[in-house]
């Protein structure tokens, strides 16, 4: 017997033995019947109806194949029901007043009598129904569990069967991809001998098609670029004036492994180490960019191939692509396409055959493995006519495990059919000693010491007290350039740090022996110095430098001068500024003020990059040292405890970037986007804030928005434009523009944008002054915007907004586009919020069949589903 033909008989035995209660008690009711009335008798005559029919459909049971023994007692009990269907049928015929005789008092006596006499069997009959009530009761419990085991079961076989058939189909699209990519490639082959699995970039030339692959090549190029590529290698200190000339000395030396000699020779790898802040970027740099690096390596071996030089300076404190592999790779191959652009197809063959193939250009993102597959496709490939050099600086920046980079950078030397030449450089921890100890290397800390010399003697000679001093005292003015010098212990960037304040002092006129107190009370190590620099701080500005250095730490990438100076701004001032661009003057005014405020706050540890100042400029560590330093949870905590636990820097870069919402000159939606996004993630942050001031900062936000989008001519092509013709009638919201769309198919407003992004506390304090939850007709319902599209990081639905939203009147059952809540997909939950909302919307439901099915399919849960919605 198949499950769900039982189940369709067991319905109609419950709904017999419900026919049934209800024909015995009516019969009941009759014969107690007291002014001899028979007002039941045309309702027993339907029930009566009704129950010879389904008398009859349990006389015929349908048939089954195999039926279990469950099924068979089933079909047993239905048996032994329609005996007794018929004997109840011929008692009610035998009390049933017939319809062509009249209703006098003495046939409605006897027909009393007639009942009375037969109650007897009648009150038999209920009590063997009451036994049926239970058997078939207990039956259906056990064909349910059974039925349920089966159907899981089955979802399973039909699953697999599905997956499959999904994987079948999988093949035979990789088959039909290989086809035409195979006919592609026959289309470019000149040769019958050649490998068809690989392009050949001179058969593309050959064939015509070198328009085509010059445009596939420069769109590929555009695409692999990134904003922040070259950024670390144009902040990295140039080298003060003849320093670090040593590196490409020829001669041998002890101390150190000659560079020429390796970039001439056909060993792969060169490590340059040194101590933290002793000058290995600056160094890098200079082989990065100097032209003797190239015309070594176009020496002596090898000198027939030609040198294809690639570069990648990572950096801790900037953004992921900056201290990533990925970040690492895809600029390392942007630079060898840039060089080697015909290279591209053979490079990206998958995207070559799309774009050669349908003219369309894939801006799907690189996946880290697509990368790295065509990484070393390229260089396998670009190995047969050239050789490749890469500089790689700051392998203890890398945010990973640097076992990860010492393994990739290992594997990348050892391509097959490829020349590779890599010099590198980091720190001396343990882990890249092991590693690259045994290739050429140099210690720079080692070598730097006539540098030094050089570099201080110049900056003294430079300062007028200087001169005086070496005018009245030539010997101590030379000792102190050599005590400065061997003090720093080859550490660069402590020099530069002391040679400034010894300038200060010298222009302050200080006394010699002045000037050795101050150098002898001087930290020889980074650590020590940065602490005294702390320390030094004036008592006035101590707080206001730890505010300074807590919004540059919770900013957690770089951060530019402008939003650093409207972060210091005071709250009165944001809140009260209208919405009108500030002038070029004014704004480069309010910056370098702060670069002025921050450099004597922060002493130095964080400054403003010099090249090129602009509102853009970025606010950084002046070291990697520096960050290590202060991010210290001794150090942190010092800092900290300088300003009172309620101030809250995110909340400081939330008025900043509202502030240049309002403040900063038009922009496109990149640019609000952009903006917003910061406001909305900073606001999220800001927890220790009073509750009223955010809210008074979102209505400006609104406010903001709304004044600078009804700014822009509203055009037909415009996204505004096409709201406005979408919805005649409704005014638009700046949320449902462009890019800073709230993704509904309707308008929406604000609220809709506040629920989306869970901010609890705003509606609670709205709906508190009045606020309606009932929208407009035509905009979309704040509880679509709760549940089905929260914009939360998480994307996880706030039940306590959909309870406030449901207590307040919003209606699950509210129909907009056409469309129910329950029309939409269930939202991507975890199944304990998910029961929680759909208790919700059931309780406000108001009894309507509202609810998402659980996840799977079972009868079990499909029936507990539809007893739910049935209640």
């Amino acid at each position: 017997m198949e499950p769900l033909s039982a189940l369709a008989v067991a319905t109609s035995v419950v709904q017999f033995v419900d026919f049934a209660g209800k024909l015995l008690s009516g019969s009941t009711r009759l014969y107690k019947s007291a002014d001899g009335r028979f007002e039941d008798h045309a309702d027993l005559h339907t029930i009566t109806q009704t129950l010879s029919k389904l008398s009859g459909d349990l006389q015929r049971p349908p048939k089954y194949d195999s039926p279990s023994q469950h099924i068979q007692e089933l079909r047993d009990l239905c048996r032994d029901a329609s005996l007794v269907a018929e004997e109840l049928i011929e008692k009610l015929n035998s009390i049933k007043l017939q319809s062509d005789k009249s209703r006098t008092r003495w046939r409605s006596g006897l027909q009393a009598l007639r009942s009375l006499l037969v109650q007897e069997r009648i009150d038999n009959l209920q009590e063997r129904v009451n036994r049926f009530r239970q058997q078939l009761t207990l039956s259906l419990v056990v064909i349910l569990r059974e039925e349920m085991y089966s159907s899981q079961y089955d979802v399973n076989d039909r699953l697999e069967s599905v997956f499959t058939v999904f994987q079948e189909h999988i093949k035979e699209n990789q088959l039909w991809q290989t086809d035409i990519g195979r006919m592609i490639r026959e289309q470019y082959k000149s040769d019958p001998s050649q490998d068809s699995t690989q392009f050949s970039p001179p058969n593309i030339t050959r064939f015509g098609l070198e328009e085509q692959s010059d445009r596939f090549a420069r769109l590929m190029l555009q695409f692999m670029k990134y904003t922040e590529m070259g950024e670390r290698h144009e902040r990295i200190s140039d080298r003060h004036r003849k320093t670090f000339e040593w590196i490409f000395h020829e001669t041998p030396n002890r101390a150190w492994s000659s560079f020429p000699q390796w970039l001439k020779g056909l060993l792969p790898l060169y490590w340059i180490t040194g101590k933290a802040g002793a000058g290995k970027s600056t160094l890098m740099k200079l082989l990065h960019d100097d032209s003797r690096t190239e015309q070594y390596l176009s020496k002596e071996s090898c000198s027939k191939v030609p040198v294809v030089k690639a570069g990648f300076f990572l950096w801790n404190s900037g953004t992921s692509m900056q201290m990533s592999q990925h970040g690492l790779v895809q600029s390392l191959l942007f630079q060898i396409l840039n060089v080697c652009p015909e290279m591209t197809p053979s490079t990206f063959p998958d995207r070559w055959e799309t774009f050669s193939l349908l003219g369309s250009f894939s801006t799907v993102e690189l996946s880290w493995t697509e990368l790295l597959q065509s990484f070393r496709r390229c260089i396998q490939q670009i190995g047969k006519s050239k050789r490749l050099f890469f500089l790689i600086d700051g392998l203890d920046e890398y945010a990973g495990k640097p076992g990860d980079i010492i393994g990739f950078l290992k594997q990348t030397l050892a391509s097959p059919n490829s020349i590779i030449k890599m010099c590198i450089s980091s720190r001396p921890w343990t882990v890249f000693e092991d590693a690259f100890d045994s290739n050429p290397s140099l210690h720079i800390h080692e070598l730097t010491l006539p540098d030094m010399r050089l570099f201080i003697s110049d900056r003294f000679k430079e300062n007028a007290g200087y001169s005086a001093l070496k005018g009245e005292e030539p010997d101590y003015a030379e000792q102190l350039i050599e005590d400065v010098a061997q003090k720093a212990s080859g550490v660069f960037l402590w020099v530069s740090l002391v040679v400034e304040l010894l300038l200060a002092a010298l222009s302050n006129g200080d006394r010699i022996k002045d000037l050795q107190k101050r150098l002898q009370s001087l930290p020889p190590d980074l650590e020590g110095f940065f602490q005294k620099i702390l320390d030094s701080q004036e008592p006035e500005h101590k707080e206001h430098a730890s505010q300074l250095f807590q919004v540059f730490r919770a900013a957690m990438k770089p951060v530019s001068i402008t939003t650093f100076t409207f972060a210091d701004e005071d709250t009165d001032t944001i809140l009260n500024a209208e919405v009108s661009p500030v002038s070029v003057d004014q704004l480069h005014f309010k910056i370098d003020r702060m670069r002025r405020r921050l450099n004597s706050r922060c002493k130095g540890l964080i400054e403003v990059a010099q090249r090129n100042f602009s509102p853009n400029s970025s606010v950084e560590y002046l070291h990697r040292t520096v960050k290590d330093f202060m991010e210290k949870e001794s150090t942190w905590g010092k800092v900290k405890a300088m300003t009172p636990s309620t101030f809250d820097p995110h909340f400081a870069l939330c008025k900043s970037f509202l502030m240049q919402l309002k403040k900063m000159p038009p922009y496109d939606m990149s640019d609000l986007e952009a903006l917003l996004s910061e406001f909305i993630s900073r606001i999220s942050q800001s927890e220790s804030t009073v509750t009223d001031i955010k809210i008074v900062m979102l209505d400006q936000l609104d406010d903001t928005l709304n004044h600078i989008i009804s700014q822009e001519t509203i055009k037909e092509t415009s996204p505004i434009g096409q709201q406005v013709i979408k919805y005649p009638g409704v005014q638009p919201h700046w949320t449902h523009t462009g890019q800073l769309s709230h993704e509904t198919f309707m308008p929406g407003t604000f609220m809709n944008f506040v629920v989306s992004h869970r901010y609890f506390w705003y509606l609670e304090s709205k709906i508190s002054q009045g606020f309606q939850v009932k929208q407009a007709k035509g905009l979309a319902p704040l509880l679509y915007s709760a549940i089905i599209r929260p914009h939360a990081s998480n994307e996880q639905v706030d039940v306590e907004i959909v309870k406030c939203l449901l207590e307040h009147g919003a209606d699950p059952n509210e129909s907009f586009g056409g469309r129910q809540i329950w029309d939409f997909s269930r939202p991507a939950i975890n199944m304990d919020v998910y029961q929680k909302i759909n208790d919700l919307l059931l309780q406000y439901g108001k009894g309507s069949s509202v609810g998402w099915p659980m996840k799977s399919k079972s009868f079990f849960h499909r029936f507990k589903f539809r007893s739910r919605k049935a209640k």
